[in-house]
């Protein structure tokens, strides 16, 4: 077998995917320190999802703060790479399931957390009202979800940004859905045919749609990133949010 994390393409603190999805980060914003440091306090056991990991930076702190996790991601290959680095005492806590998200089924209510990073803007507005939904049924009354994005202001996309805020004005309801063939960044070889990039607004409207309360939800400064798609300290959107006890 291949050890694609050994050969994954490194940029600063970024690991290239191999399935055009961009990069895994290596470092935490806010709203991913938060939601690790909950599951750290919470009463153990903690039965966490972590969807899209890539190679598994996150879940290894989530296996790191006591939970059991399930480690997502659509790649097999990424995953092999995330079991074998790894110690024997931490599989014993860690369950690999390989598959897009709108394909799989968990058990309703069999989850404390929820935790997706970086991945929810290569959904339509339909997969993501589904994603929403499953998220919603999976977790426990009282269980948190926590995601990141990128957002309408991310450097790459300044180009059509006026565009995005046309068709807000419009009341489009997807104003920050975006062709990549639309776009001239040298990026595009790592990118899907289209991004979906969000703003407080929209991802707000569709937690409270999917019966979420919202914890928090605003925007992400990413020094980190290569200088063509920083823009300001916005480039990506965060929120946490809770499925209440009825």
């Amino acid at each position: 077998m291949t050890n694609v994390l050994q050969s994954a393409t490194p940029a600063g603190s970024f690991l290239l995917t191999e399935n055009k999805k961009g990069f895994m980060i290596e470092y935490l914003d806010s709203y991913c320190e938060e939601f690790i440091d909950i599951i750290k306090t919470s009463p153990k056991p903690v039965k966490v999802a972590d969807f899209g990991v890539a190679f598994g930076y996150t879940t290894k702190l989530l296996l790191k703060a006591g939970a059991d996790v399930i480690a997502n991601d659509l790649s097999e290959n990424h995953l092999d790479a995330l079991w074998t680095s790894v110690t024997a005492q931490d599989r014993t806590h860690l369950r690999l399931l390989p598959g897009n998200v709108l394909d799989l089924e968990l058990p309703a209510g069999s989850l404390h957390g929820i935790l997706a990073c970086r991945w929810i803007h290569f959904l339509t507005g339909e997969e993501l009202r589904t994603v929403f939904a499953k998220f919603f049924k999976w977790l426990v009354p009282g269980g948190r979800l926590c995601l990141t994005a990128e957002s309408v202001y991310l450097g790459s996309h300044k180009e059509i940004f006026d565009k995005y805020l046309e068709r807000k004005a419009n009341s489009v309801e997807w104003p920050g859905f975006v062709q990549v063939a639309d776009l001239s960044t040298k990026r595009k070889q790592h990118m899907p045919s289209y991004l979906h990039l969000y703003d407080t607004d929209v991802l707000e409207r569709e937690l409270s749609k999917a019966n979420f309360q919202i914890d928090r939800c605003g925007y992400i400064a990413r020094p980190n990133y290569p200088e063509d798609l920083r823009n300001g300290g916005r480039e990506a959107i965060g929120s946490i949010a809770v499925k209440p006890v009825t």
